[in-house]
Protein backbone atom coordinates (compact mmCIF):
# COMPACT_ATOMS: atom_id res chain seq x y z
CA UNK A 1 0.00 0.00 0.00
CA UNK A 2 2.86 2.54 1.13
CA UNK A 3 5.01 1.58 -2.08
CA UNK A 4 1.94 2.14 -4.51
CA UNK A 5 0.74 5.42 -2.66
CA UNK A 6 4.95 6.59 -3.57
CA UNK A 7 4.28 5.44 -6.89
CA UNK A 8 1.35 7.67 -7.37
CA UNK A 9 2.59 10.91 -5.62
CA UNK A 10 5.60 10.32 -8.14
CA UNK A 11 3.86 9.93 -11.32
CA UNK A 12 1.54 12.96 -9.91
CA UNK A 13 5.27 15.01 -9.52
CA UNK A 14 6.44 14.38 -12.94
CA UNK A 15 3.03 14.96 -14.25
CA UNK A 16 3.02 18.44 -13.07
CA UNK A 17 6.85 19.00 -13.78
CA UNK A 18 6.14 17.83 -17.55
CA UNK A 19 3.37 20.47 -17.51
CA UNK A 20 6.16 23.29 -16.79
CA UNK A 21 8.98 22.10 -18.43
CA UNK A 22 9.49 25.22 -21.34
CA UNK A 23 11.10 23.59 -23.85
CA UNK A 24 8.17 21.44 -24.17
CA UNK A 25 5.81 24.79 -24.63
CA UNK A 26 6.64 24.76 -29.00
CA UNK A 27 3.29 24.40 -30.35
CA UNK A 28 1.53 28.04 -30.99
CA UNK A 29 -1.37 28.37 -28.67
CA UNK A 30 -3.96 30.88 -27.43
CA UNK A 31 -6.48 31.22 -24.49
CA UNK A 32 -9.40 33.92 -24.38
CA UNK A 33 -10.87 34.48 -20.85
CA UNK A 34 -14.14 34.74 -19.80
CA UNK A 35 -13.01 38.13 -18.15
CA UNK A 36 -11.79 40.04 -21.02
CA UNK A 37 -13.63 37.65 -24.25
CA UNK A 38 -12.38 40.99 -26.93
CA UNK A 39 -8.34 40.11 -25.75
CA UNK A 40 -6.69 37.00 -27.10
CA UNK A 41 -3.50 35.78 -25.35
CA UNK A 42 -1.51 34.23 -27.89
CA UNK A 43 1.70 32.11 -26.81
CA UNK A 44 2.83 28.45 -26.61
CA UNK A 45 1.34 25.00 -25.74
CA UNK A 46 2.58 21.40 -24.97
CA UNK A 47 0.98 18.75 -26.40
CA UNK A 48 0.74 16.97 -22.99
CA UNK A 49 -1.14 20.11 -21.44
CA UNK A 50 -3.64 20.80 -24.15
CA UNK A 51 -4.68 16.64 -23.86
CA UNK A 52 -5.59 17.10 -20.17
CA UNK A 53 -6.97 20.72 -20.86
CA UNK A 54 -10.02 19.45 -22.09
CA UNK A 55 -10.69 18.06 -18.94
CA UNK A 56 -9.28 20.28 -16.77
CA UNK A 57 -6.98 23.63 -17.49
CA UNK A 58 -4.97 24.81 -20.27
CA UNK A 59 -1.44 25.65 -19.46
CA UNK A 60 -0.59 28.23 -21.61
CA UNK A 61 3.56 29.51 -21.82
CA UNK A 62 2.78 33.67 -22.08
CA UNK A 63 4.83 35.82 -24.58
CA UNK A 64 7.52 37.13 -21.57
CA UNK A 65 7.97 33.18 -21.14
CA UNK A 66 5.87 32.72 -17.65
CA UNK A 67 3.88 29.25 -17.90
CA UNK A 68 0.50 29.75 -16.37
CA UNK A 69 -2.40 27.60 -16.02
CA UNK A 70 -5.85 28.74 -16.94
CA UNK A 71 -8.78 26.85 -15.11
CA UNK A 72 -11.27 25.66 -17.61
CA UNK A 73 -14.08 27.73 -15.47
CA UNK A 74 -12.01 31.09 -16.69
CA UNK A 75 -12.27 29.82 -20.29
CA UNK A 76 -13.92 30.87 -23.24
CA UNK A 77 -11.29 29.34 -25.97
CA UNK A 78 -8.01 28.17 -26.06
CA UNK A 79 -6.32 27.27 -29.56
CA UNK A 80 -3.64 24.53 -30.23
CA UNK A 81 -2.00 24.25 -33.25
CA UNK A 82 -4.49 25.10 -35.92
CA UNK A 83 -7.27 23.46 -33.35
CA UNK A 84 -9.71 25.28 -31.31
CA UNK A 85 -11.50 23.98 -27.85
CA UNK A 86 -14.28 26.09 -26.84
CA UNK A 87 -16.29 25.93 -23.37
CA UNK A 88 -19.97 24.90 -23.61
CA UNK A 89 -21.73 25.22 -20.51
CA UNK A 90 -25.33 24.26 -22.11
CA UNK A 91 -24.61 20.35 -23.64
CA UNK A 92 -26.88 17.74 -21.93
CA UNK A 93 -26.84 16.42 -18.47
CA UNK A 94 -24.25 14.08 -16.89
CA UNK A 95 -21.29 15.99 -18.79
CA UNK A 96 -21.23 19.57 -16.71
CA UNK A 97 -19.23 22.32 -18.60
CA UNK A 98 -16.93 21.20 -21.04
CA UNK A 99 -13.78 22.19 -23.43
CA UNK A 100 -15.03 20.66 -26.26
CA UNK A 101 -12.73 20.33 -29.72
CA UNK A 102 -14.56 22.32 -32.77
CA UNK A 103 -14.31 19.67 -35.77
CA UNK A 104 -16.95 21.37 -38.43
CA UNK A 105 -18.38 24.69 -38.14
CA UNK A 106 -21.70 25.62 -40.28
CA UNK A 107 -25.29 25.11 -40.72
CA UNK A 108 -24.56 22.27 -38.30
CA UNK A 109 -21.61 22.13 -35.99
CA UNK A 110 -19.75 19.13 -34.42
CA UNK A 111 -17.69 19.16 -31.18
CA UNK A 112 -15.87 16.48 -30.12
CA UNK A 113 -14.73 15.34 -26.45
CA UNK A 114 -12.18 12.69 -26.58
CA UNK A 115 -11.31 10.40 -23.29
CA UNK A 116 -10.36 7.14 -22.51
CA UNK A 117 -13.47 5.53 -23.50
CA UNK A 118 -13.56 7.05 -26.93
CA UNK A 119 -15.03 9.97 -28.63
CA UNK A 120 -18.19 11.70 -27.89
CA UNK A 121 -19.07 14.06 -30.36
CA UNK A 122 -21.78 16.84 -29.89
CA UNK A 123 -23.69 18.36 -32.79
CA UNK A 124 -25.40 21.27 -32.91
CA UNK A 125 -28.01 22.76 -35.91
CA UNK A 126 -28.40 26.68 -36.28
CA UNK A 127 -30.58 28.03 -34.28
CA UNK A 128 -30.73 25.44 -31.71
CA UNK A 129 -30.21 25.14 -28.13
CA UNK A 130 -30.13 21.01 -27.44
CA UNK A 131 -27.27 19.21 -28.97
CA UNK A 132 -27.33 15.81 -29.90
CA UNK A 133 -24.74 13.35 -28.32
CA UNK A 134 -23.27 10.92 -30.17
CA UNK A 135 -20.60 8.08 -28.48
CA UNK A 136 -17.89 6.35 -30.62
CA UNK A 137 -18.09 3.40 -28.18
CA UNK A 138 -18.22 -0.09 -29.88
CA UNK A 139 -20.43 -2.43 -29.33
CA UNK A 140 -18.73 -4.70 -32.37
CA UNK A 141 -17.48 -4.75 -35.32
CA UNK A 142 -19.27 -2.06 -36.85
CA UNK A 143 -22.61 -1.16 -34.40
CA UNK A 144 -22.58 1.82 -32.62
CA UNK A 145 -24.33 2.18 -29.33
CA UNK A 146 -26.06 5.87 -31.30
CA UNK A 147 -27.44 4.56 -34.02
CA UNK A 148 -31.25 5.36 -33.71
CA UNK A 149 -30.95 8.60 -32.39
CA UNK A 150 -27.92 9.98 -35.16
CA UNK A 151 -30.24 8.90 -37.96
CA UNK A 152 -33.48 10.74 -35.91
CA UNK A 153 -31.01 14.35 -36.00
CA UNK A 154 -30.50 13.71 -39.25
CA UNK A 155 -34.13 13.55 -40.60
CA UNK A 156 -34.06 17.04 -42.57
CA UNK A 157 -31.80 15.43 -45.05
CA UNK A 158 -33.07 12.42 -46.31
CA UNK A 159 -29.53 11.39 -48.48
CA UNK A 160 -27.63 10.84 -45.16
CA UNK A 161 -30.81 9.65 -43.25
CA UNK A 162 -31.03 6.46 -45.43
CA UNK A 163 -26.98 6.01 -45.16
CA UNK A 164 -27.30 6.44 -41.33
CA UNK A 165 -30.13 3.77 -41.07
CA UNK A 166 -28.04 1.55 -43.53
CA UNK A 167 -25.33 1.74 -40.90
CA UNK A 168 -23.14 3.12 -43.94
CA UNK A 169 -22.73 6.11 -41.88
CA UNK A 170 -22.17 5.87 -37.94
CA UNK A 171 -21.45 7.88 -35.24
CA UNK A 172 -17.53 7.60 -35.21
CA UNK A 173 -18.12 9.41 -38.87
CA UNK A 174 -20.20 12.21 -37.15
CA UNK A 175 -17.32 14.62 -38.70
CA UNK A 176 -17.55 13.68 -42.03
CA UNK A 177 -21.22 13.39 -41.84
CA UNK A 178 -21.51 16.61 -40.28
CA UNK A 179 -19.34 18.57 -43.18
CA UNK A 180 -21.52 16.66 -46.26
CA UNK A 181 -24.52 17.68 -44.39
CA UNK A 182 -23.41 21.54 -44.30
CA UNK A 183 -22.14 21.34 -47.82
CA UNK A 184 -25.78 21.00 -48.58
CA UNK A 185 -27.45 23.65 -46.34
CA UNK A 186 -26.21 26.60 -46.17
CA UNK A 187 -25.21 28.37 -43.22
CA UNK A 188 -25.91 31.65 -42.75
CA UNK A 189 -24.00 32.86 -39.83
CA UNK A 190 -20.94 31.34 -40.33
CA UNK A 191 -20.17 30.92 -36.51
CA UNK A 192 -20.27 29.06 -33.44
CA UNK A 193 -22.56 27.98 -31.84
Amino acid sequence: MRFTLIVAMALLVSSAYAQKDPEDFDIDGFVVLKENPNDTIFGKVNDRSTHLMEHTNAWLMHPDGEIRKHKRKDLLAVGKGNKLFIVKDKIPKGYGSQLLQVDVRGAMTCYTLHNSAGATFFLMKEGQEKMQVLRDIPKGANSFKDQKKMAKYFLDDPEIYAKVKSKEYTPNLAPAVVREYNSRHADSSNGLH
